[in-house]
């Protein structure tokens, strides 16, 4: 048997709770709603439809969760139908029985008939019929007979009132027997606030493989959409969503009080967060985890994050995170370090607000990773990554057009081999600028860079329209160190086939046990403190498309400083 897809689903704490509670030898008619009255477990609060009319017993029945299971009550029989949008009052949002025909229909099934004017739910699970639609029983708790499966009306189309019988929590569709189906849409209302004194983990056994992403949409009363709805877990109980999910408007609240209360997003999953906000209230030092597990490629648009204490951090795992707008650490506790990496992975930061951040941005570990950063705003003072914390293979970070201040220039590239960064100081007369400040790269090898290991820079890039004549690029430095092509030199990638996009590539780097010489002079003028030596890198290469032609300098010295004019000159 199986549900039918595509359904949107409703939850709201306060409206599950305002629904009316199941009460002791009480009449009720096909149609009627009721919620449990003793307290359910988490994840176990349902509504019920009455199917069969009766009197209920002189004590609560053990209601079966299950969804679309259905419990005898003396002489009422109710059926779950928490969250359905028939009875939550959206028509519109219910499928009609050409959905149903020549399916197998599981029980709990909502449907109206095509005219649109009632609703039944499927009683006895079957195969539905495969020819016209059946002559419809519309009399409230009346069975219509569909070849295999057996439909019960509720009623007119108009009965149920909006947000009439909504789940009391998001985890209701994760919980055992009671999953949507993939692909499915969960609207959940801006008031809805959900607590609970236990972990709240959120998996992804029950919501695809990443293929079709389940949609959880934060909608106000009238079904449009919205923010502020709410998870919260108190005490030390940590918050984990590992799903395939697309998550618009969510609050996400973990701790309380001097707690170590974690927050895992997306570990082995893939999700999309948008207008999302993850606040660690607990005050406690513990991490908010991106990735992590096998894998995990996760996306946050316009979300927010804050923090409980100074140690706690943003710790990138396994796997791929794009952040796009928002802010982390703007209010509340910011953390002394930010950004941490707990396993490999490649994440993108652009334009999200970081000024909350003047201790750390970032102490990259051992483990490989690369962060780019892109038009973010930077705290004043801050650090972007600890001197000395760089090694082999650990780290590259990545920061173009990153300050805190009203500027549009800067670079910083903090990679295994050393560090390039944005000189307004040193600068070559006639090079580089962005119309209005001049500017250079100021190149810092470190301690284990080396021919096998050399620090390279960005891409400096320049359109080629010019075809099939040989052409030169050259590209500037000055240095106090005296420099050979074995210690330094260009790379030049450019369009060198006429019948494919191919690349080819040129380099004046000095072969492996060649005899280095040493870099041509230059008599280029350079503005700020004079350096004891000018150089030039040229290569010649002909271009046989037009395309973009990408340069790179690479130093192979160790602990050598030099000033990079980032402007190609090709004549």
């Amino acid at each position: 048997m199986a549900f039918l897809t595509g359904q949107t689903w409703y939850v709201d704490s306060t409206k599950w709770s305002a629904v009316t509670a199941w009460a002791a030898a009480t009449v009720y008619t096909a149609g009627q709603l009721v919620r449990q009255l003793a307290t359910p477990a988490v994840n176990s609060e349902r509504v019920f439809v009455c199917v069969v009319g009766g009197t209920s017993g002189g004590s609560e029945p053990s209601w079966v969760t299950t969804h679309g299971a259905k419990t005898t009550d003396n002489t009422v029989t109710w059926q779950d139908v928490t969250g359905k949008a028939a009875v939550n009052g959206k028509a519109a949002l219910t499928s009609d029985w050409t959905a149903a025909k020549s399916t197998a229909v599981s029980l709990g099934v909502v449907i109206k008939n095509v005219a649109g004017t009632h609703y039944f739910i499927c009683t006895t699970a079957g195969n539905a019929g495969t020819g016209s639609e059946p002559a419809w029983n519309t009399a409230a708790g009346a069975t219509t007979a569909d070849n295999a499966a057996t439909w019960t009306s509720l009623g007119a189309v108009g009965t149920f009132s909006a947000w009439g019988a909504p789940a009391a929590r998001l985890g209701v569709y994760m919980a055992t027997g009671f999953f949507h189906a993939v692909g499915d849409v969960i609207r959940f209302n801006s008031a809805h606030a959900e607590t609970q004194a236990s972990a709240l983990a959120y998996a992804a056994t029950s919501s695809g493989n990443g293929t079709k992403k389940t949609a959880f949409l934060c909608v106000d009363d009238a079904d449009a959409l919205a923010t502020g709805g709410s998870v919260t877990t108190t005490g030390a109980s940590a918050v984990s969503l590992g799903m395939y999910y697309y998550v618009y408007g969510l609050t996400v609240n973990a701790g309380t009080g001097a707690n170590a209360a974690a927050i895992a997003l997306g570990a082995s999953s893939g999700n999309v967060f948008e207008r999302c906000t993850f606040n660690r209230v607990a005050t406690t030092a513990a991490n908010v985890t991106v990735g992590g597990g096998t894998s995990g490629d996760n996306e946050f648009r316009d979300c927010a994050f804050t923090f409980g204490n100074a140690g706690d951090q943003l710790s990138l795992n396994v796997g791929r995170g794009r952040f796009s707008g928002g802010s982390i650490a703007a209010t509340g506790t910011v953390p002394t370090t930010l950004l941490v990496n707990g396993g490999s992975g490649t994440y993108r930061f652009r334009g999200v607000d970081l000024s909350g951040v003047t201790g750390t941005l970032a102490a990259l570990g051992t483990t490989p990773t690369d962060v780019y950063l892109e038009s973010c705003r930077l705290g004043s003072g801050v650090t972007k990554q600890p001197s000395g914390s760089n090694s082999p293979i650990n780290l590259r970070l990545y920061l173009h057009n990153c300050d805190s201040s009203a500027t549009n220039t800067s670079e910083y590239e903090n990679a295994a081999a050393g560090i390039v960064q944005t000189e307004t100081s040193v600068v070559r007369t006639g090079g580089a600028s962005n119309g209005t400040t001049p500017m250079s790269w100021l190149v810092t090898s470190g301690a284990n860079t080396s021919y096998y290991q050399p620090l390279v820079t960005s891409e400096l890039v320049q359109w080629q329209d010019t075809t099939g004549n040989s052409k030169t690029a050259t590209v500037e430095l000055t240095t106090d160190t005296a420099l050979t092509n074995a210690d330094c030199w260009l790379e030049i990638e450019y369009a060198g086939n006429s019948g494919h996009p191919l690349a080819s590539v040129v380099t004046t780097r000095a072969a492996p046990l060649a005899t280095p010489a040493a870099l041509t002079t230059s008599s280029a003028m350079w503005g700020g403190t004079a350096k004891t030596y000018k150089y030039k890198l040229s290569a010649a290469f002909t271009p046989q498309m037009k395309g973009p032609v990408k340069a790179r300098v690479s130093v192979a010295r160790a602990s050598t400083t030099l000033y990079v004019d980032p402007l190609i000159v090709i004549t």
